[in-house]
């Protein structure tokens, strides 16, 4: 549709997160409607985790393609073979874990892509995101803060994206990270 929206990209280790993801995209819809956005979240979203968020928010869930779903303003996309072009197109990339993360490859792809990024700080996701200056961090389990990291990001400067594009190219990729491995490993040995 042209819409700006959130995109959450949904692993296994991340399906705690949407919920969370969900509830602060219908409070952005219903508290702040001037910085309302649609919630995408595409991976592997089994139905029934659908409508047991659907009864935690008290929403109902529409089926509206053979794997959409949608859900109040969230849109369950179902699986992508290449989730970048979703990146590429997003308002904000959203990392809404609750528990464990390491480094999100989601994150690091949208920074790459000069999308901004908002994320709960869990795990090592700290060593990635620099709040204020190349993202935003929030603190898990908390929709509100989400909702208001989502609408912060929004609102970050391009010097901001400038500096995560140039430090994911700088300390996380892929190149470098082998790199380093073999460094460890030779150090090692």
């Amino acid at each position: 549709e042209g819409r700006p929206f959130a995109l959450l990209l949904a692993t296994f280790r991340t399906y705690k997160g949407v919920p969370h993801f969900c509830r602060a995209i219908e409070y952005l819809a219903t508290h702040q409607p001037e910085s309302a956005l649609l919630g995408i979240i595409v991976g592997r979203v089994h139905p029934v985790q659908i409508k047991r968020v659907a009864n935690e928010l008290g929403l109902r869930h529409e089926q509206v393609g053979a794997v959409t779903t949608k859900l109040g303003s969230t849109i369950f996309a179902g699986p992508s073979h290449y989730s970048g072009s979703w990146t590429s197109q997003a308002s904000v990339s959203v990392s809404a874990s609750v528990e464990y993360e390491a480094i999100p490859g989601s994150l690091r792809e949208a920074m790459l892509a000069n999308v901004p990024v908002v994320a709960t700080n869990v795990g090592f996701v700290g060593e990635l995101i620099k709040p204020g200056w190349n993202g935003v961090l929030v603190p898990p389990r908390n929709f509100q803060a989400l909702a208001s990291g989502i609408v912060e990001a929004l609102n970050c400067s391009s010097i901001s994206l400038r500096r995560a594009h140039r430090f994911v190219r700088l300390y996380f990729n892929n190149k470098t990270r082998i790199r380093q491995h073999i460094e460890a490993y030779n150090r090692l040995l």
